[in-house]
């Protein structure tokens, strides 16, 4: 877990935090997983147009469900 510190549970703020990808493999067809991973392509191929976001709002639970973003100027 990127940034997690086992001991004590808290959290380090990282300076580069990227996403991640989470596949339940039992629950996923081939065509899903043949979808997921062209789209994965077409996103890496884009990577020098698309911008990063920035974190405006952080909530105390639900880190990466509940936080408000705005996009970086490329």
């Amino acid at each position: 877990m990127n940034g997690i510190v086992k001991e004590t549970g808290g959290y380090i703020f990282l300076v580069l935090d990227l996403a991640g990808l989470t596949i339940l493999i039992k629950t996923c067809a081939n065509s899903q997983m043949e979808n997921t991973a062209e789209s994965i392509i077409r996103l890496y191929e884009k990577r020098d147009i698309i911008s990063g976001l920035k974190m405006t709002y952080e909530s105390e639970y639900l880190r990466f469900f509940q936080d408000r973003f705005e996009k970086l100027s490329l």
